[in-house]
C-alpha cells in the first residue's frame, strides 16, 4: 500500500526532484518493492501511451474519446494488482504517482495559478480518476458523450453509473434528440436524474425493471427540453 511520488524541494539555491514515497511513515520491504515496480512500470509505458494518443485526432469533438483511451490504457496499469493494491486505487494515490509521469500533452490545459494536482485529486474526484472510471465502460456505452464537463457531472453522482442501465437509458434518450442538450441543460439534466437516483440515500434502482429507468430518464429530459422524439 505505497506509491512514488515526486517533489521538488530547494537545495542551497536550486530546485531538486526527488522521488518519495506515500503514505509517509514506516513500509514494508514489500509495500516499497511494489511502488519501485509501478514507478518504473509507468516510467517505460506512459510514454507509449502518449504516442498511441497523440495519434488520435485533437478536434473538440474527439477529447472525450482521447480521455477515455487514455483511462483505457492506465486501466491496464491500475488493475494488475502485482502493480497497484485496491487500497491505493480508493485512495487515489495511484492517481497522484501517474500525474508525475504524464507529459504536458496528456494532461487537461487550467489557469497557471490552479491547486496543485494532489489537492484536486485527493479531494474529490480529479482528472485521472475520472479517465479511469469512464473506462470501465464500452465505448459504445458512452461515445453519445460530446462534452468532457457532461461526464464529469455524471461521475459527481454515483447513483447515475453505478447501474450501467441509467447510463444506457440517457444515452438512448439523447441521441434520440433532434440537437444535443447545452451545457445548462446538460447540467440541469444530471441535476435532475441525481434526486430520481441519489447516492446518500441508496435508491436501490436494481428494484426497477428496465422500462421503468427507461421512464424515469426520459420524462426528466422532457422536464428539460421539448425536443426528444416521440
Amino acid at each position: 500500500m505505497a506509491v512514488i511520488v515526486r517533489k521538488k524541494v530547494k537545495i542551497g539555491d536550486k530546485d531538486v526532484e526527488m522521488r518519495t514515497y506515500l503514505p509517509p511513515g514506516g513500509l514494508s520491504k514489500e509495500e516499497r518493492l511494489r511502488a519501485d515496480r509501478l514507478d518504473e512500470t509507468l516510467n517505460q509505458k506512459i510514454p507509449i501511451i502518449d504516442k498511441k494518443i497523440s495519434d488520435i485526432a485533437t478536434e473538440e469533438g474527439n477529447l472525450v474519446y482521447r480521455r477515455y483511451m487514455l483511462g483505457q490504457h492506465l486501466k491496464e496499469i491500475i488493475d494488475d494488482s502485482e502493480l497497484v493494491s485496491r487500497a491505493d486505487v480508493e485512495n487515489k494515490m495511484v492517481f497522484l504517482a501517474i500525474w508525475d509521469h504524464l507529459p504536458p500533452s496528456l494532461k487537461p490545459e487550467g489557469p497557471p495559478d490552479a491547486k496543485p494536482y494532489s489537492e484536486r485529486q485527493l479531494r474529490r474526484k480529479g482528472y485521472l480518476s475520472l479517465c479511469y472510471e469512464i473506462s470501465a465502460f464500452e465505448w459504445s456505452e458512452v461515445k453519445w458523450i460530446k462534452r468532457w464537463d457532461d461526464w464529469y457531472r455524471l461521475a459527481f453522482r454515483p447513483g447515475l453509473v453505478r447501474d450501467e442501465r441509467i447510463l444506457k437509458a440517457l444515452g438512448k434518450a439523447i441521441t434520440e434528440l433532434r440537437t444535443y442538450p447545452s451545457a445548462r441543460d446538460f447540467r440541469e439534466i444530471a441535476k435532475l436524474l441525481g434526486r430520481a437516483f441519489p447516492t446518500r440515500r441508496l435508491r436501490d434502482s436494481s428494484l426497477f425493471t428496465d422500462e421503468k429507468i427507461s421512464q424515469i430518464v426520459r420524462k426528466t429530459l422532457q422536464q428539460v427540453t421539448r425536443d426528444l422524439r416521440e
